[in-house]
């Protein structure tokens, strides 16, 4: 198999597992920890050896050096490291998402294999949003949305609602075919249907964007007419009284005086404290936020005052008659592992793709397919770290390939000799 057709395929098999698999054998009895990490190790480490010589951006690579050390180090001196094997786990997961990225950038896929990858990733998520519908409407009298089972939880998985939004106008920008703009509007209605208030304002940002990247140049214009479209959109959202409640009650959930009594607040609020008092290493990979805590819960929660806040206790002294709200934010836990400098070094690694599909020149005859690289990077990379405020979403596997692991194909392809790729309309 070609290192091509064996990367899209590793794509596909590992979103499909994250989002649909993992969920399915834990219905049939079988549980297994990290399974979606492992899987999608077990198929993407043969890509390496498909490569002839791995290629990294020097300041990619300095950066990835960095974080190593940095990791490396906090674990020497970190007192809340519980095992070397935790640690190890911690660190894995920590440096996931740089390690997508390193091995997909050397994936060189052209034009009509990136349009044929996407069309795959929208038919998935497409299905995904006519059942999540279908279960809706039928249950709409007895509606829960975290229990629809066979897949994630739909307050993440709205997340590849809006991310279908940005698939489905790269797609209508490439053949100008309407059924993309009627798919972008039936995950836009999911999106409602599932009252997320930030996977709303994430796909606002995604039709904003559209309109300032493809309008001829960024003007007052194109500005006003994605502004005015995102309006009306709001409009329409807010007719639904779930979302208007639901705006209400997060309003004085987390109000300044209340906040340090909210998971989600505190994680923010000890993650800076950590930092602080560790300054400049941080706690260490697998001791606050990140997935190691889920399965051996550590010291720094009770050292910081974190465990008497609801849903932030032991599991297992509180018997899981509470949520577990330790996982319940992203980037509170690359703060508080990292320290404030390693934060620093990781966001960088995070925006790379941005930075480096922004500074790309091209020739004017490839020109609209960097623009296309350009909207989906910057849409995918927004959406997902706006997300990951709220929810540890870029922590799931899915969602690191369809920013990190795309974006690097795209790069990598646009870097490439583009003058031979012919885009064709019959995919």
């Amino acid at each position: 198999m070609k290192l091509s057709n064996y990367s899209i395929f590793t794509i596909i098999v590992v979103y499909l597992s994250s989002i649909i698999l993992s969920n399915l054998i834990k219905i049939i009895g079988i549980n297994i920890v990290g399974f979606d990490y492992f899987l999608y190790l077990f198929v993407s480490i043969p890509i390496i050896f498909f490569i002839p010589a791995l290629k990294i951006s020097k300041k990619y690579l300095i950066g990835t050096i960095l974080i190593a050390l940095i990791c490396i180090i906090s674990a020497i001196f970190s007192k809340y490291v519980v095992s070397p094997i935790l640690f190890l786990i911690g660190f894995v997961l920590t440096i996931l998402p740089i390690y997508t990225y390193i091995i997909f950038n050397n994936v060189y896929l052209n034009s009509p294999q990136i349009i044929k990858l996407l069309k795959l990733l929208q038919i998935i998520n497409t299905t995904i949003i006519i059942i999540f519908l279908i279960y809706y409407l039928i249950n709409l009298s007895v509606l829960d949305l975290h229990n629809v089972g066979f897949i994630k939880d739909v307050g993440i998985l709205a997340t590849s609602f809006s991310i279908n939004i940005v698939i489905s106008l790269f797609l209508f920008n490439y053949n100008r075919r309407k059924t993309h703009i009627y798919i972008a509007v039936l995950s836009f209605v999911a999106i409602i249907a599932a009252v997320s208030l930030k996977t709303i304002i994430s796909s606002f940002i995604v039709i904003v964007l559209y309109y300032i990247i493809f309008s001829n140049k960024v003007n007052l214009k194109s500005i006003l007419i994605g502004t005015f479209i995102s309006l009306a959109l709001i409009s329409v959202a807010f007719t639904n009284s779930s979302i208007r409640n639901k705006i209400f009650l997060y309003t004085d959930y987390y109000a300044p005086d209340k906040i340090e009594n909210v998971g989600r607040g505190i994680s923010y609020i000890g993650a800076f404290r950590i930092a602080k008092d560790h300054f400049p290493l941080g706690s260490a990979p697998s001791t606050f936020g990140s997935f190691p805590v889920n399965i051996v819960y550590n010291n720094v929660y009770e050292e910081y005052g974190m465990s008497l806040v609801y849903g932030m206790k032991n599991p297992k002294e509180s018997g899981n008659t509470e949520p577990n709200f330790l996982l319940d934010t992203y980037w509170s836990s690359p703060l508080g592992e990292l320290g404030f400098i390693g934060f620093a070094i990781y966001l960088y690694l995070y925006f790379f793709p941005i930075l480096k599909i922004a500074k790309s020149n091209q020739c004017d005859s490839s020109l609209k397919i960097r623009k296309r690289y350009l909207f989906y990077i910057i849409g995918t990379g927004v959406v997902i770290f706006f997300e990951s405020i709220a929810l540890s979403i870029y922590s799931q596997i899915a969602y690191i390939l369809l920013y990190t692991g795309i974006s690097a194909i795209m790069i990598n392809s646009i870097s490439g000799d583009t003058k031979n790729d012919k885009e064709t309309r019959d995919l």
